[in-house]
C-alpha cells in the first residue's frame, strides 16, 4: 500500500508564472517512512513556489481515529507533533486535518 500520493500537481510541470496549489495526502499508518517519502516531493514542490497542503488520514476510508480508540488519538497528535518537526513538511502552508 502506497502511504502518500499527489493529488493535483507534477512539480515539474510549467506553470508559467501562474500560482499552483498542492494537496498532498499522507497516512499516519505509514509512520515516518511516509514521512520521509513525501518529505522530498514536498521539497520539490515548495522550492518550485507552489503551495502545500498535506491532508493526514489515518488510513485508506479512516480519516481520524475511531470514538473511544484513545491509544489511537494518541499516536494521531504525535504524528503530527512529528510533522511539526520535520525538516520539509514543517515547511507545508498547512495540514488538513478530518473530512
Amino acid at each position: 500500500m502506497e502511504s502518500f500520493g499527489a493529488m493535483w500537481l507534477d512539480p515539474s510541470r510549467p506553470r508559467h508564472g501562474r500560482q499552483a496549489l498542492s494537496v498532498e495526502l499522507l497516512y499516519t499508518d505509514g509512520g515516518t517512512a511516509a514521512m520521509d517519502g513525501l518529505g522530498q516531493r514536498v521539497a520539490d514542490l515548495l522550492d518550485a513556489g507552489v503551495k502545500v497542503l498535506v491532508r493526514v488520514d489515518v488510513r485508506p476510508g479512516q480519516t481520524i481515529p475511531a470514538e473511544g480508540d484513545f491509544e489511537g488519538k494518541w499516536f494521531y497528535a504525535d504524528f503530527f507533533r512529528q510533522l511539526a518537526a520535520h525538516p520539509q513538511l514543517s515547511r507545508v502552508h498547512g495540514f488538513i486535518v478530518g473530512n
